[in-house]
């Protein structure tokens, strides 16, 4: 054969490499890997945060991990582990965290499921099903990672109605009574059990009381996740939290006889002083103050304690010999999003080899190997051939966990049960300074506080099955459309009427004929440079308000086809008293934040320029506030709030003695959200306003002089006349940004304490909880446009005042 028959025609060639270079552009640029002449696409696999080691930690968890990965990378060349960072907010980033990512298309290929989450991503589509996957595994190994009560939770019905596998465990947890082996000997008790009953609970905490006054039985955490220190009462007592009454159809029913029999012994402990109860149980609980809390244990890992400090024992019996605990697993599921074949099956060898039988074994190396064999099961031990530690672990650990197993009961996992701890905590609070409780409880009404217990549940089941589940009684939602349409007609009436007269407010006034209208023909040239500017306004501002307003009439879906409910949002915003509250705590928010921080920069900026010396010190003192992060201010104003900071600190300076937490008292929390924001914005908004005072002229300053006028006639007659154009503008920008804050809040209280209802949940925080939280998208749109045409008619007197106001030079003044 001739040579150049041998040589591939580039004509031939060059549609193949073409065709190459478009399926990796395609397939995200993944490099090649060629290792033995064999050619293999490198894959990228973004997996959420908390399955990766964390850089430069050594705690005995993260080495195991690190090994895992590593082990994982050797296994897989071909896959490359990145991860996908988002928000992250105290005590809700698992739950934030996911959906932020997933709204901003940046979730990552496998990510982190929980049992409260499992329906709600499966309902919304977040998850691909696992099922030819799960096949795959054996039979041993399959049973050995998902727990019994776990099958309930991750093989159920998608949106379809059809049955599917979507998430895998890869943690098994339960909930345990952790109890300090010193509290117990020093009140005389037995340091190698824990109580087996509530009876026995209560004369234990009553006897450390007795012995050591500084301390308290148990401990429980006043957050919005309190309801989990109760869900073992709860249970224990017989009842539930949420109930499937069909399938994928939830209901709250936490208002039940023994859900008011286990709060009567919930409160009885708190208020006879036998529990504490506050936000700072975690510092109370290191300094030894607590002798009995809830914890998990691990199923590798039985818990993270030292075994001689503390002991491990059941949760105690109930009233009726019911013993109740959670039981929980950390799952991993595939991002439905995820459409490239290899990348799914990429992410499943990270899923299956992450809790496999090596990487258990690797686990349990690395805890033996940092003398920490007393803390893992014993299953695992013997597994992994280290029998001569057995001994080690205390048995007590064992027998709880394995006890823990058998009664455990799985988290909630109905629709949106990812919020039933923030829906049950809020009663809860609420009954801590309910007025007729507590008349109960000091005349020992237990009758009269158990009935008034059973009212403020049954109206908390009442808001939970309408806000997180969305059932509403048939007749009553026929009823709320009527008069949501009743009020639609008046609003678009309303709107139209107002418009017309913004559009005649700015009409420019004319003097002729020849100059009537706007003059688009005479100035064309100036309309043409406005151009860009507008353009700009329109695709960035109003064409997404228009196509985001179309939510506010569907049942919104990130993933999927969404639904039309034409006014139903609105109906139920009109009757939810949850938005209603979040207004009033919006305008006492905004009318605080305008009372102590508007004039404030306007007094300080006054002062600064009446002091004789040392001026420039003092406006580089007041400055400074405004440059520290913003983040690092709210950080450092939770220490100053906390009961042993810096304001109960000054108290007591003064003689007053006080262990308040101003932020999770509703009398002084949301006044507290304010602070940090004025005492950091007085400095810069003084200098503006001192650049204003120069342009008033001298001769006003000197013509009062000699008429007498006093300093307060001063600022009343010169200074406030001189500064009320610059007063008005930044009133109205003022009143619009107190209007929708809510960054100080989020970090300070996320809307709490809750008083029912939210302390300092204002309307934007409430309208961000809706959208991420509830995945209530189309609720939280209705939201934000009633609030929005609730400002309109304030926005309309504010542009009227400036479209009359005349801005001129000092020396066109003069």
């Amino acid at each position: 054969m001739p040579l150049m028959a041998q040589r591939p025609c580039i004509r031939c060639i060059l549609p193949a490499l073409i065709l190459w270079a478009a399926a990796q552009v395609l397939l995200g640029g993944d490099a090649v890997l060629r290792e033995e002449g064999v050619h293999r696409d490198v894959i990228t696999l973004k997996v959420f945060s908390l399955a990766l080691p964390t850089p430069g930690s050594t705690m005995t968890s993260h080495l195991a991990t690190q090994e895992i990965i590593r082990r994982f990378e050797a296994l897989h060349p071909h896959i490359r582990l990145t991860t996908s960072e988002g928000l992250r907010i105290e005590g809700k980033g698992d739950e934030i965290t996911p959906l932020m990512q997933i709204a901003a298309d940046i979730s990552p290929d496998v990510i982190y499921v929980n049992f409260k989450n499992a329906d709600s991503y499966t309902q919304q589509g977040f998850l691909y099903p696992l099922d030819r996957f799960v096949e795959r595994l054996p039979k041993e190994e399959l049973e050995s990672r998902v727990p019994a009560p776990a099958w309930q939770v991750i093989r159920r019905p998608g949106r379809d109605g059809v049955v599917h596998t979507w998430a895998l465990p890869y943690n098994t947890y339960v909930v345990a009574m952790v109890y300090r082996r010193d509290v117990f000997r020093a009140a005389g008790l037995s340091i190698d059990r824990g109580p087996r009953d509530w009876k026995e609970l209560e004369d234990i905490c009553r006897k450390i009381r007795d012995a050591q006054p500084d301390k308290y039985g148990m401990g429980f955490d006043r957050s919005s996740d309190e309801s989990w220190h109760f869900m073992s009462f709860l249970w224990s007592a017989g009842g539930e939290a949420m109930a499937e009454v069909s399938p994928n159809q939830w209901r709250a029913v936490f208002d039940s006889p023994q859900a008011v029999e286990a709060f009567a012994f919930y409160h009885k402990l708190v208020r006879s002083d036998l529990a504490y109860r506050g936000a700072d149980i975690g510092t109370l609980w290191k300094r030894g103050r607590i002798a009995m809390s809830f914890t998990y244990l691990n199923d590798v890992q039985l818990a993270g304690v030292d075994p001689v400090q503390y002991g491990i024992a059941p949760v105690p019996l109930g009233p009726t010999g019911i013993r109740g605990n959670e039981v929980n697993c950390a799952m991993m599921g595939i991002f439905a999003g995820v459409k490239d074949r290899r990348k799914r099956e990429a992410a499943w060898e990270f899923i299956r080899f992450y809790d496999s039988p090596e990487a258990r074994a690797i686990r349990t190396r690395i805890f033996v190997e940092n003398g920490l064999a007393s803390q893992i099961n014993p299953r695992f031990l013997r597994a992994s051939g280290y029998e001569e530690y057995l001994q080690d672990v205390p048995r007590e650990w064992t027998e709880a966990f394995e006890e823990a197993m058998s009664t455990g009961k799985p988290e909630p996992f109905g629709k949106n049960s990812n919020l039933i701890y923030k829906e049950m905590s809020s009663p809860m609070d609420q009954m801590f300074y309910d007025n007729r409780m507590e008349q109960c409880w000091k005349a020992g009404d237990d009758k009269g506080l158990k009935q008034r217990v059973q009212e403020i549940f049954s109206e908390a089941v009442k808001r939970t099955n309408e806000r997180i589940i969305g059932y509403v009684p048939p007749e009553t939602q026929r009823f709320r459309r009527q008069v949501a349409a009743g009020v639609a007609a008046a609003v678009v009436a309303a709107f139209f009427f107002l418009f017309r007269y913004i559009w005649r407010v700015f009409t420019p006034v004319t003097l002729n004929a020849q100059s009537a209208g706007w003059g688009f023909r005479r100035h064309w040239f100036a309309y043409f440079i406005l151009l860009p500017a507008l353009a700009t306004i329109l695709i960035w501002q109003y064409i997404p308000l228009g196509r985001g307003s179309v939510m506010a009439f569907q049942d919104y879906m990130i993933m999927g086809e969404s639904r039309w409910v034409g006014l139903d949002n609105f109906a139920l915003l009109l009757f939810d008293p949850t938005f209603w509250n979040a207004l009033w705590v919006t305008l006492q928010f905004t009318f605080w934040s305008l009372s102590l921080g508007f004039f404030a920069p306007v007094l300080l900026a006054i002062l600064l320029q009446e002091v004789p010396h040392g001026k420039i010190l003092y406006r580089t003192v007041f400055f400074l506030p405004s440059i520290v992060s913003g983040l690092i201010v709210i950080f450092l104003w939770r220490s100053f709030y906390a009961p042993d900071g810096l304001f109960n600190q000054a108290l007591g300076w003064v003689g007053i003695q006080s262990h308040l937490n101003w932020l999770t008292d509703p009398r002084f929390a949301l006044v507290a959200c304010i602070l940090p924001g004025i005492w950091a914005g007085a400095g810069p908004g003084c200098l503006i306003y001192l650049a204003a005072l120069k342009s008033i002229p001298d001769d006003l300053y000197e013509a009062s002089d000699l008429d007498g006028a006093t300093f307060f006639q001063k600022i009343r007659h010169v200074i406030f006349p001189g500064l009320k154009p610059l007063l008005i503008i930044n009133f109205v920008g003022a009143f619009a940004g107190a209007f929708h804050s809510s960054a100080n809040i989020l970090v300070m209280t996320g809307g709490g304490p809750y008083t029912p209802y939210g302390a300092t949940e204002v309307t934007s925080l409430l309208i961000y909880y809706n959208a991420f939280l509830y995945l209530r998208f189309g609720f939280a749109t209705a939201m934000a446009w009633t609030l929005g045409a609730m400002l309109v008619g304030f926005t309309v007197i504010q542009l009227k005042r400036l479209s009359r106001m005349e801005f001129k030079t000092v020396e066109e003044g003069k």
